[in-house]
């Protein structure tokens, strides 16, 4: 499933036809979340979302912008919108899938699954887990939590920590040691 959330993550930005560098940087700025449980959650944002409904539930999309552009299916049918944007199946059972770039999804049933990729925020009603960004898996809540992607790496290297380069450190050792630090300590890759 993780493999499947990653290339979704690049289906807007290839079907848009964009250049790579916009690729690459509309894929960073997404976030992915993994939730299963019973019960209802609500999704807002700007998000790719799919997953299953085992038991008889209820599936909400309303589609907030102004091209309309969500797109949804359910049990591999296409479901169609309202001309005000909305969508509603209250005996949803099935493998769904769903898009937009900005959408508040609802999805309720006895048994769920779903993953996500994009941004936005979302909240639980009833029981399970979620995992976003890969972080440990947390108890549903009924508080707002942001899907956002996850901050970038941080550099290694403290700003006051230089590493020497191939002619040596500038303070008669070898090269390859950091300025300054006791003992010459090994520079870390």
């Amino acid at each position: 499933m993780v493999v499947v959330a990653a290339a979704l993550l690049a289906l807007p930005a290839i079907a848009l036809g964009d250049d790579r560098d916009d690729r690459e940087e509309r894929r960073e700025s997404s976030a992915r979340l993994e939730a299963s449980g019973r019960g209802t959650l609500r999704l807002e944002g700007r998000l790719v979302a799919f997953g299953a409904i085992a038991r008889r539930g209820r599936l909400v999309v309303i589609d907030r912008s102004r091209d309309r552009d969500a797109t949804a299916t359910l049990g591999g049918k296409t479901l169609d919108f309202d001309r005000r944007g909305r969508l509603r199946v209250n005996r949803a059972k099935g493998r769904f899938f769903i898009e937009g770039s900005m959408m508040r999804v609802t999805i309720g049933s006895g048994r769920l699954s779903v993953s996500v990729a994009g941004m936005g925020r979302v909240r639980f009603r009833g029981s399970g887990f979620y995992r976003l960004n890969n972080q440990r898996a947390r108890r549903w809540t009924r508080r707002w939590i942001p899907i956002q992607p996850p901050p970038p790496p941080r550099d290694r290297r403290r700003d006051d920590e230089t590493i020497a380069g191939d002619s040596g450190s500038g303070d008669g050792g070898p090269p390859g040691r950091r300025v300054g630090a006791p003992g010459g300590a090994p520079a870390r890759a």
